[in-house]
């Protein structure tokens, strides 16, 4: 008499074989080693099983919502969001061009208007309200 048990087995190895992902073997560069004996392993390249990632789930649209009521991706930081945010924001921004002289700048304000597709005024309005930060020996920051 066959055991039933085994057959549930075979189906459920089955059923969740659709949910595994395969195995691919993969180039992984290994650098120069030693071991504890002193022997010198030179840099070598190894292949290795990696496990294919799921695929990205699809967007299914909604009976009952609009599309147009999804909410809005975030707009992308532009040139000269990116340009502040480096030299750590509009403050420290200022600071540093407190200690430049009027051509370069005026250069300064020119590029960044270029990088945000601004005029030079409104770059200059940008820092109207911004007090430039003082750096004392200490690393402490605090505000003229």
């Amino acid at each position: 008499m066959r055991n039933p048990l085994a057959a549930l087995g075979r189906i459920r190895a089955y059923f969740f074989k659709s949910e595994q992902y395969q195995l691919i073997d993969m180039p992984v560069q290994v650098g120069q080693s030693i071991d504890k004996h002193g022997h010198i392993t030179a840099a070598h390249t190894r292949i290795q099983k990696v496990r294919v990632g799921k695929p990205p789930a699809q967007h299914q649209r909604s009976l009952f919502v609009d599309d147009e009521a999804a909410p809005a991706k975030s707009p992308k930081a532009t040139r000269l969001d990116t340009f502040i945010r480096k030299h750590g924001g509009l403050a420290n921004l200022a600071h540093l061009l407190a200690g430049m002289s009027e051509s370069p700048q005026q250069h300064v304000f020119s590029e960044m208007g270029k990088m945000g597709g601004k005029k030079v005024a409104e770059v200059l309005a940008m820092f109207d309200n911004i007090k430039p930060v003082s750096v004392n020996l200490l690393n402490n920051i605090s505000v003229i």
